[in-house]
């Protein structure tokens, strides 16, 4: 009842503050994984990270603004304070996500002793983002994030919570943007890193906590043919019960650049990954000892206006514990837009992450998954991870409305490797058999999503999933059915 009564005051505190936007441009689906999760995406980027550019902003305080022909809405009483050469905008989130989960829950499926969870999540982020002129820029945002009826408590995770992040600092940096004089830039600090998709690098932002976030140096070298990031930084430990000051026992550190001069997007990567001593972590047995490398690439465009394609290959090599690396992970994708009514999509995909055909062969051949997230890429259940896994997909997509977008998803998984483990939504090993005898097949998953903005400010997201379990699940335990039920309001400022 509390959780239903928090989605309802959230929604309609949402609607009536925020006015009604003017019908989008008309554009074509999103080229990346599904169309839907752009919008969960773009919660990343709260008012505060996408306001006005500087040009348009008042300089000085002497002069005023011209704004008769905006849209107003109460948050820009928020934007554009100016202090002589200094403009500071307040922005942020309130999010609430109403959730069912039946057979699964976020730390396993089919268990007997917690077979289903019904709670709501709530998240609020607080953003100041004070900017100097065109190029330098100190942003700062504040999180709070909260479970209502969940089944678990914050005891129940060893290792950072994916529900609970008392009000703490998410981000913290300084940065300076390269211009045309001076083809260097930086950002330093406590941010989230993202690229493209969101598969290599990113924040996990549909999570209550964040998936990711990271203590980081970053230096930005933007010339004519390519704009590359050096990265070096630890990723951060969430601790709900005091300030985030622990990060994960490694080091994270590499490159991304992204080509400017071809008809289609093409970025480079290097990952690097190297643990060092945090012996308290490590006796969860979660943290191997690494030092491993990731080259990839990521590739997007289109064809004829009408076709999309797009795709992601890493290689990853190194040590691990004892054992030498060599594994690898990819995506591919296609897809279809009809010149007709709602913008009609169909697309297939194809995911996977090298399993290890012989754990006892002196070579871990396990794909790594990086640092991205893994909403949307591989079911949205989060029951598989990109780990030792095959993902065939179809999606269909409708826009009814200019407003209104409708994803239906299917996807088939198996096991890389018969003899390597499940590894589920969290990245650990949900079942193993060592002799392969269970086979590959791992189930179906289907996924409804409706997607409605009301505003700029306003949005609203419902989504049913239901999971058949195959033959590997079957024979290996508990097998029952999943389903997965959600309404999720934002209201943004």
């Amino acid at each position: 009842m509390v959780g239903n009564l928090t989605i309802l005051q959230s929604w309609l505190i949402g609607c009536l503050f925020c006015q009604s936007a003017p019908d989008p441009p008309v554009a074509h689906p999103a080229t990346t994984e599904l169309a839907a999760y752009d919008l969960a995406a773009s919660e990343l980027h709260t008012s505060a990270e996408a306001a006005r550019p500087f040009d348009e902003a008042c300089p000085r305080l002497s002069e005023a603004c011209i704004c008769e022909d905006r849209n107003h809405a109460w948050s820009d009483l928020l934007k554009n304070h100016s202090f002589g050469c200094w403009t500071l905008d307040v922005g942020g989130s309130l999010r609430h996500r109403f959730e069912h989960q039946d057979n699964f829950q976020v730390r396993r499926y089919g268990d007997p002793n917690a077979s289903s969870d019904t709670f709501v999540l709530q998240r609020f982020r607080l953003d100041l983002d004070l900017k100097h002129q065109e190029n330098w820029r100190t942003f700062v945002q504040f999180q709070d994030a909260r479970p209502f009826g969940t089944i678990f408590s914050m005891d129940d995770f060893a290792v950072g919570s994916p529900y609970w992040n008392y009000f703490d600092l998410r981000q913290a940096y300084l940065e300076r943007k390269p211009d045309d004089d001076r083809p260097l830039g930086f950002r330093i600090g406590r941010q989230i890193i993202t690229y493209r998709d969101t598969r290599v690098w990113g924040p996990g932002e549909w999570g209550n906590v964040g998936r990711y976030s990271w203590d980081v140096a970053k230096l930005t070298v933007d010339v004519p043919l390519a704009e590359v990031d050096f990265i070096f930084g630890d990723r951060i430990l969430n601790d709900p019960n005091r300030f985030d000051i622990d990060h994960y026992p490694f080091h994270a550190y590499g490159a991304y650049a992204m080509l400017k001069t071809l008809p289609f997007k093409l970025d480079l990567f290097y990952i690097g990954k190297a643990t060092y001593g945090n012996d308290s972590l490590r006796r969860t047995g979660q943290h191997p000892v690494e030092d491993i490398h990731t080259l990839g690439f990521y590739v997007d465009g289109r064809w004829q206006e009408a076709w999309d394609y797009g795709g992601t290959f890493a290689y990853t090599f190194g040590k691990r514990d004892d054992a030498m690396v060599e594994a690898n992970g990819g995506n591919a994708r296609l897809g279809y837009t009809f010149d007709a009514a709602w913008q009609p999509r169909i697309a297939v995909q194809y995911s996977f992450g090298s399993g290890d055909s012989d754990p006892d062969g002196g070579r871990d051949r396990t794909f790594d998954g990086l640092f991205g997230a893994i909403d949307s890429m591989y079911g949205w259940m989060n029951i598989f991870a990109w780990k030792n896994l095959r993902d065939y997909q179809a999606t269909f997509n409708l826009k009814p409305t200019k407003k209104t977008e409708i994803v239906l998803d299917w996807h088939y998984f198996q096991l890389d490797e018969a003899r390597d483990a499940w590894y589920y939504g969290n990245a650990r090993p949900q079942r193993h058999d060592p002799t392969g005898d269970s086979g590959r097949d791992l189930g179906h998953e289907i996924d409804l999503i409706l997607v409605y903005n009301h505003s700029d400010h306003c949005r609203l997201r419902t989504g049913y999933s239901h999971f058949f379990p195959g033959s590997f699940i079957r024979r290996t335990g508990s097998s029952p059915a999943a389903d997965w039920f959600y309404v999720q309001t934002t209201l943004q400022f």
